[in-house]
């Protein structure tokens, strides 16, 4: 069964991710962008390093141009921020790209996105699925060469770090000296940190750069701190680096290690930059964040008088309340941020780019910058938990009637319980909330509090009513 989640359709390769289900879904992706005189008549296509992307992405070029639909293909693998501006810049009806992301080495995805270069909305999803339910894929070219009026291979690396230049003070970050430990994860975003910042008297050094589908030494190219090992040591030798960045697989994700070879949450990577659009540039405008971002965000708003926007997880939700209100930073809690100036959409690159500036304005280290931050918002503590499900459990916790739960048990005085996407209870202490994630079959559940023993009793408190083991 082809349905897309979150963040396009996933699937395990030959077993339903396969050539035949590539075609069906270009076909409707081509059915859509036929039926919709409002946007352009064309398509850029990319892919990132896994097993038979490069593959997948001709199959989607063949079936585009076999309806007329004009393609524009990146020449090597691409990172997904480098797409999805590039669809602005061609005018493009959309972008379709080749990869399962984070997820490991058996996967891979189809990842559609919309002509403003921002995760399609859920009517544009419904669209789609509902032309896979009668595609009958054209493919006139399979064993033929594309008309070359209707198919060019493009260069896209070029333009996108002339845009990313207009956006970062990149000499700043040249000559602050700093010395940066980037882990590629074996990802399309490989050189890109390395060729923006060449020059000056900082240094970056690169590991995990070559090409290998089946990301040997991590579990998955998901920057969590389980896969950041290597790179949490290299930063604990001496004084080598004062940072480690780690990008995912197609680059639209961040994770970080501070100079002292510990991991930064996503959430405190997100909170570093809004503290510092907010409280250092001195820049105003709303915030958006998913449901289950940290409360960080909503007391640096209040501090600055800045509207927060709380959506549920999926950038196609925190895009579409980027472009409504016209925020400066959107994040989500898997490392996914997007700024004003760019397209509505993650891009990991100018994430590290963004708190390398920060780390060379400030000349400080990014634990130093930590305790300044929670010197102003007071301290805060984060968990989360993946427990895999089969697919009994899968339908158990999706039909679970959350309005039947009894929140006699719980530790802590509730203030607010939000059903936007799965369940979050918002204590006197902290938050906790669960919910299925959308790529993988796995249940989710985060916690955040004033210390680590609330977000245990938080997410034990959960665990407990819904009958499931957070140790496995």
């Amino acid at each position: 069964m082809i349905a897309f989640g979150t963040d396009g359709w996933r699937g395990l390769i030959a077993e339903d991710f396969t050539f035949a289900n590539v075609s069906i879904c270009s076909q409707a992706v081509a059915d859509y962008i036929k039926h919709n005189p409002d946007i352009p008549n064309s398509l850029i296509v990319g892919y990132d390093t896994r097993f038979l992307s490069k593959e997948f992405a001709d199959l989607v070029c063949q079936v585009m141009v076999s309806n007329n639909i004009k393609v524009y293909m990146t020449e090597v693998p691409t990172p997904t921020p480098v797409i999805t501006y590039m669809i602005k810049q061609l005018c493009t009806g959309g972008g379709v790209i080749i990869t399962a992301s984070h997820n490991p080495y058996a996967w891979n995805g189809f990842k559609f996105k919309s002509s403003d270069g921002g995760s399609a909305s859920q009517e544009i999803i419904n669209t789609i699925e509902s032309y896979i339910l009668d595609s009958d894929p054209k493919n006139i070219y399979i064993n033929n060469p594309m008309p070359t009026e209707m198919f060019s291979i493009i260069d896209a690396k070029q333009e996108y770090v002339e845009h990313v230049n207009k956006l970062i003070n990149v000499e700043l970050i040249k000559q602050s000296g700093l010395k940066v430990l980037v882990d590629n994860m074996f990802g399309s975003g490989s050189g890109y940190l390395s060729e923006i910042l060449s020059g000056g008297p900082m240094v970056v050094s690169e590991i995990h750069s070559e090409i290998n589908p089946n990301f040997p030494t991590i579990k998955q190219p998901e920057p969590i701190e389980d896969n950041l090992n290597q790179l949490a040591s290299m930063l604990r030798l001496g004084n080598e680096f004062d940072i480690g960045l780690a990008l995912d697989g197609d680059a639209d994700r961040l994770g970080v290690i501070d100079e002292n070879g510990i991991y930064v949450s996503t959430l405190q990577s997100f909170s570093l930059l809004v503290y510092y659009f907010l409280e250092v540039k001195n820049l105003k405008g709303p915030i958006v964040k998913s449901v289950t971002n940290s409360q960080a965000i909503d007391k640096l708003g209040a501090r600055n008088q800045v509207q927060v926007y709380e959506t549920p997880v999926g950038f196609k939700h925190l895009g579409l309340k980027m472009l409504q209100t016209g925020a400066l930073l959107a994040g989500e809690e898997s490392g996914g941020f997007a700024f004003s100036g760019s397209v509505p959409e993650r891009d990991g690159i100018l994430s590290a780019l963004f708190l390398l500036e920060f780390l060379a304005v400030s000349k400080k280290t990014c634990s130093n910058l930590l305790i300044d931050l929670y010197s102003l918002i007071g301290p805060l503590q984060y968990s989360r938990k993946d427990i895999p499900l089969n697919a009994f459990e899968m339908d158990r916790i999706r039909s679970f009637d959350v309005s039947a739960v009894s929140y006699d048990n719980c530790p802590f005085e509730i203030i607010n319980i939000t059903t936007i996407d799965g369940l979050k209870i918002t204590t006197t202490e902290g938050w906790v909330s669960f919910r299925l994630s959308g790529t993988e079959p796995l249940l989710r559940i985060y916690s955040e509090g004033t210390t680590l023993e609330i977000v245990d009793e938080l997410i034990s408190f959960v665990s407990q009513f819904l009958q499931i083991s957070v140790d496995g």
